[in-house]
């Protein structure tokens, strides 16, 4: 049923944590999956000229870098064939963008409850729904911290 597997998550340890407690699904089956962290820069941080200090980019990132690798690394660890990919930009897009282009046939998304349910999938900053962009089943996995 499900073959290829998307998840994705926002690149913190929270996300991450709520996105690999639902690892088991992907075992049921047999499925591909990839992990999907997305860094999000707030348009506050922008410059003249579209311009983001390197310093608060670079943090960021390597930070997101090992706990994606990390995440690959646990599942391999627990059986799954397992890729991953870093994404910026509106993590809706970015969602939407790579389940497209791996064909997923479901995508999981790990939520850490700091914002309303929600709030942090359904809406980009142009109001789009992931629901919309998405041609394929959604599940939403909650952790409290």
């Amino acid at each position: 049923m499900y073959k290829k597997i998307l998840m994705a998550y926002d690149g913190t340890i929270s996300g991450k944590k709520a996105l690999l407690e639902s690892a088991v699904l992907g075992s049921a089956f047999h499925s591909e999956i990839k992990l999907l962290a997305v860094i999000s820069i707030p348009s506050g941080l922008y410059l003249v000229e579209s311009y983001v200090p390197e310093t608060i980019v670079n943090k960021e990132e390597e930070e997101a870098k090992l706990l994606l690798e990390k995440g690959i690394q646990f599942l391999k660890e627990k059986g799954f064939h397992a890729i991953g990919e870093l994404a910026y930009g509106e993590p809706v897009d970015q969602i939407a963008k790579a389940a497209s282009d791996w064909k997923a046939d479901l995508v999981v998304l790990g939520h850490a409850k700091r914002k309303g349910f929600g709030a942090r999938w359904w809406k980009g900053s142009v109001s789009t729904s992931l629901l919309d962009l998405l041609s394929c089943s959604v599940l939403i996995t909650i952790s409290e911290d």
